[in-house]
C-alpha cells in the first residue's frame, strides 16, 4: 500500500511535536467540562482492532442539544469478520448519567468508561450486547490541538496512544442472545487508541475534513500518528507524532 503524504500535508501547515509538557494534558478520564455554549459537545472515543479481525468502537458523548442540555449519549459497534455489526447505544438526560471522580468513571445508563494512565476499561451493557475492553498504553497523553487555537478547531488529545487491548463480549436478547445467562466470547488481544475531544464551535463552522492515520501498536521502531484538518475556509493544519518503542513522542 502506498501512502501519499502530500495528500495530508500540502499545502497544509505541519506541526512536528518534538517536545511538550504532558502534565498539561490529562491521561485520565476527566470530568466533563459542561460548558454552556449551545454548540458544546465533548466525547471520549475508543477504537480497537483485535487480532481475530473484530473491530470494537465506542463513543461516550456529553452535549448541549436544543431538546436537552448536558445530554449523555453512548454509541458503540462490534463488528466481527463475516458478520453484521452489533450496535449498542443509549442516551440519557443529565440525571441519567454520572461522573465519579474517585475512580475516575463516566457512566451513561449502564455503560462505563474508566481509568487513569496507563490502564483503562470500557464496559458496555444493554439488551443488545455486553462488551468489556481492558486497555493499557505505555505512552502518556498527547495534545494535538489546544483550546482557543487560531483555526477554531476542537480541543483534541489522544489520552491512550497505541493502546494494547483485551476484550470479551456476549450477545443480548435484542439480537437473539442469552444475555446474562450466556457465555462470554473472548476477543483475544488487539490494538487501538483513546481520543478526547472538546468542541465549542459548530462543526459546519470549524471542520470540513478530518483525516486520521493511527498506528495500532508501538511495537515497531516508530509508531506514527497523523491528524490532518481542513476548515470550511480552506485553512489546513496537520500534526505528525512519532512514538518510539518506549512510548515517548
Amino acid at each position: 500500500m502506498t501512502i501519499s503524504f502530500s495528500k495530508f500535508f500540502a499545502p497544509a501547515a505541519v506541526f512536528l511535536l518534538a517536545a511538550y509538557s504532558s502534565s498539561t494534558i490529562a491521561g485520565t478520564i476527566e470530568q466533563p467540562r459542561l460548558y454552556d455554549d449551545s454548540d458544546y459537545n465533548e466525547y471520549w472515543e475508543q477504537q480497537f482492532l483485535f487480532d481475530n479481525g473484530t473491530m470494537v468502537t465506542s463513543q461516550f458523548l456529553i452535549a448541549n442539544f436544543p431538546f436537552s442540555k448536558q445530554h449523555g449519549l453512548m454509541v458503540a459497534t462490534l463488528k466481527k469478520t463475516g458478520s453484521d455489526a452489533v450496535i449498542v447505544k443509549n442516551g440519557r438526560k443529565r440525571d441519567g448519567w454520572n461522573f465519579d471522580e474517585t475512580e475516575p468513571r463516566l457512566s451513561i445508563f449502564q455503560h462505563e468508561l474508566s481509568g487513569n494512565h496507563p490502564g483503562y476499561l470500557v464496559r458496555l451493557d444493554n439488551t443488545a450486547a455486553e462488551v468489556d475492553v481492558l486497555y493499557t498504553s505505555k505512552a502518556e497523553a498527547i495534545p494535538l490541538t489546544l483550546e482557543g487555537n487560531p483555526l477554531g478547531l476542537p480541543e483534541l488529545s489522544i489520552y491512550a496512544p497505541t493502546a494494547r487491548a483485551e476484550g470479551r463480549w456476549r450477545a443480548g436478547p435484542e439480537i437473539g442472545g442469552a444475555g446474562e445467562e450466556g457465555n462470554w466470547e473472548e476477543l483475544g488481544t488487539g490494538g487501538g487508541y483513546g481520543l478526547h475531544v472538546v468542541q465549542k464551535n459548530s462543526l459546519n463552522s470549524s471542520i470540513r475534513r478530518w483525516q486520521r492515520f493511527t498506528a495500532l501498536s508501538g511495537d515497531g521502531d516508530y509508531a506514527p500518528i497523523i491528524h490532518a484538518f481542513e476548515t470550511p475556509k480552506g485553512k489546513h493544519q496537520s500534526t505528525l507524532v512519532l512514538l518510539n518503542k518506549g512510548g515517548e513522542p
